[in-house]
């Protein structure tokens, strides 16, 4: 399935996961709503957006979006930002799962671990070449990979999916 990483204006990381008929135009114009600057090369966009605006969107687009914030508990994830009216803006906007590397109980605060109590939680590799795919991930069970089949088990918490 199509997908992307992106960077939020308050330094977050959130992946947008696409379903897998979609086509590269329909993916820029996700992204360009989202006031990207011209200037950078993709892999330093840096958007002009929020998390919370960039979850809120996603969600209003369209049901063709899995909207995840990555790495939440890791550097670059929506829980090194010191500003919990963001991190709670943010989850206000009910993103479809967390990518969450450790494990909830090593989570310091008990806001941020209620906040993703009842999402499913996902790992995924993050590789920048493609070397490094494959390193970490999720174990989903369903009859046939799909969006569809993703997209019904980031509705219902699959935080014991097994994690290697």
């Amino acid at each position: 399935m199509p997908g992307v990483e992106l960077t939020t204006s308050d330094n977050t990381h959130i992946i947008a996961i696409f379903r897998e008929d979609i086509n590269t135009a329909r993916i820029e114009q996700f992204i360009g709503q989202f006031d990207p600057p011209r200037s950078q090369k993709n892999h330093q966009l840096v958007l002009g957006s929020g998390s919370h605006s960039i979850i809120k969107g996603a969600r209003q687009s369209s049901d063709d979006i899995l909207i995840i914030p990555a790495h939440v508990d890791r550097i670059k994830g929506i829980f090194q930002n010191t500003n919990q009216i963001i991190v709670n803006n943010a989850f206000a906007e009910k993103p479809h799962a967390v990518e969450l590397i450790g494990n909830i109980e090593d989570i310091g605060l008990t806001y941020q671990r209620a906040l993703i109590e009842n999402l499913a939680h996902v790992k995924g590799s993050d590789a920048h070449s493609i070397e490094e795919m494959g390193r970490s991930y999720t174990w989903v069970k369903m009859s046939e990979p799909s969006f569809d089949g993703l997209k019904g088990l980031c509705c219902t918490k699959i935080g014991n999916a097994k994690r290697p």
